[in-house]
Formats: structure tokens, sequence, C-alpha cells
């Protein structure tokens, strides 16, 4: 019997409450960023969400950094890129409930197409920035992982072809592995997935 099927109704209950208590905050914290990002930009022009999205992308990068060892990662997958597919998926499976209950989605290994695809359903930042009607701020929170993914190989990269604040049923990330250092360039862009890319 596994420890869910043990728990009664109640404490079910109680740790839902408690879910969604996580997720409320997590929707404030969006909100307080987009209004303040909205003072910012109202006061000096939308060039500030370069600065944003920098700062998010740097914060992403440093935190993935400190997890990884970036040159014994490049010789393992200079060997073999399938390997690094493989590895991310069996990490985004392992997160903490805690970011499962903000992001509710689908992973898919897809090692020969050299990336990780992951499919959203329902993102409590989206729906904290569509609140609002911030969504162009609300990508630049967005590209904390165009930060994050990158430190595990010097080619890795993030772009989102669907997402929600762009009107979208639901973000599609492809996290993959760039041919060269020019396209992941490219492809981890503020022009090409940050918020720029916003029509």
């Amino acid at each position: 019997m596994d420890e869910n099927s043990s728990r009664t109704a109640q404490e079910k209950l109680d740790s839902y409450a408690a879910a969604m208590e996580w997720d409320a905050a997590a929707q404030f914290r969006a909100v307080v960023y987009a209004k303040l990002m909205r003072r910012m930009v109202d006061a000096f022009g939308e060039e500030v969400l370069d600065i944003a999205e920098e700062i998010r992308r740097e914060h992403g990068r440093y935190v993935g950094e400190l997890s990884v060892d970036v040159v014994a990662n490049e010789r393992k997958y200079d060997e073999d890129p399938a390997i690094l597919i493989r590895e991310m998926d069996a990490m985004w499976h392992g997160m903490s409930n805690t970011w499962g209950v903000t992001c509710i989605c689908d992973f898919t290994a897809a090692p020969e197409k050299r990336r990780h695809e992951l499919r959203c359903v329902r993102c409590t930042y989206a729906e904290a920035f569509r609140s609002v009607q911030e969504e162009k701020i609300g990508i630049t929170w967005c590209c904390w992982d165009m930060g994050y993914t990158p430190a595990f190989h010097p080619l890795f990269c993030q772009h989102m072809p669907s997402h929600m604040l762009k009107g979208d049923a639901i973000c599609l990330q492809l996290r993959e592995l760039a041919a060269t250092p020019e396209e992941q360039q490219r492809l981890n862009s503020i022009e090409h997935t940050g918020w720029r890319s916003w029509r």
C-alpha cells in the first residue's frame, strides 16, 4: 500500500490546502513583480525589460552552475549527447512537489532529437501575469529557465515555441543541444524566446 492511499480523506484535503497556500503565495510574488516592473516600464520605457530579463537569466545561470560540474558534463556529453537528455529527464521527474504545484507538466525525453520536451498545462505564474494583463512582463520572469538550462552544457539551450503568456493553450519548452554556439545563442536569445519575441 502506498503512502497516499493510507492517508485519511482529511489528511489529503489538508495537504491540498497547504499546496494551494503555496500556489497563492507564488501568484502574489509574481503579481508584485509585475506591478514593480510596470512602474519601471512606465518611468523608463520598455528597455528596462532587457535588464529584468538579464537579471532573471543570470540568477538561473548562477543556480545551474552551483548544481553541475560544467567541465565534466561537457566531456561526458561530447561522448554521447543522449546522456544529457536522459539525465535532464530524470532530474525534472525528480523535482520537488512544490515546483510541481506551480507548474503542472508532462516531460518527454527525445534523445534522438537531442532534446527534452516539457509541456505545461497549468502554470500559476501565467495565471498571475494574465490576471493583471502583464503577459509581456511575465515572459521576463520565465527567462530564469533560459539562464539555468545552458549551465549544463555550452550548447544546451531552452526556447518556447508555445507560451501561455502569448495566448497559446500550453507552454512547450524545448531544452535542446544546438548544433553550434551561434545557434545556441539565437535560440536562447531575448529576440527568439524572451520578452522581445512577444507579438
